[in-house]
């Protein structure tokens, strides 16, 4: 895969051996599509629409406004709906704003679906009602818990080499 941010490169391929291994666009990886054009909108709408299905999946088992108590509904929504649209959110670096709206809209419908609100309710009262923190705030807390393992690694780990070149570059061009 060529990662660029350029719109055509003429088609790269390379060989292995006597294999041709063809270029592709896209690398699925840990459960994570990586696109070649670095695009965070793609892997950031790839997650919600994984999480919009966990949701129907529970909304098919009673997690529903006519199902279990709707506190119930937010632990399930916590622990399977925000995981499944977090995941590998550690990664995530500079979205832009309609990034951060788009993982707020999400969770604003889902949780006044949930209620069976109207969708003109208020979003940050629908959160507190439920005790649900914005995904915001949730990938801001999963960065910073990533950035504590880093720190806390070996000191002769890769990672942690890794780590510090990056933050070494980074300094020497500010």
């Amino acid at each position: 895969m060529v990662f660029s941010q350029k719109r055509s490169l003429p088609p790269l391929g390379s060989m292995y051996g006597d294999t041709f291994l063809e270029e592709t666009h896209c690398i699925h990886h840990l459960g994570i599509n990586h696109s070649g054009n670095l695009r965070l909108q793609d892997r950031i709408s790839n997650r919600l629409q994984k999480a919009k299905n966990a949701m129907f999946a529970l909304a098919s088992q009673g997690v529903n406004l006519y199902g279990v108590n709707p506190l119930v509904s937010a632990k399930f929504y916590k622990k399977i709906v925000v995981q499944t649209a977090l995941y590998g959110s550690e990664l995530w670096n500079n979205p832009t704003q309609r990034d951060v709206n788009s993982i707020s809209t999400f969770q604003h419908f889902e949780l006044k679906k949930l209620q069976g609100l109207p969708m003109r309710t208020r979003s940050d009262m629908v959160e507190n009602m439920l005790n649900v923190k914005p995904l915001t705030a949730e990938i801001s807390k999963r960065k910073l818990l990533f950035l504590n393992k880093l720190l806390t690694l070996s000191q002769n780990t890769i990672a942690k080499e890794l780590f510090y070149a990056q933050v070494h570059s980074a300094h020497h061009w500010l």
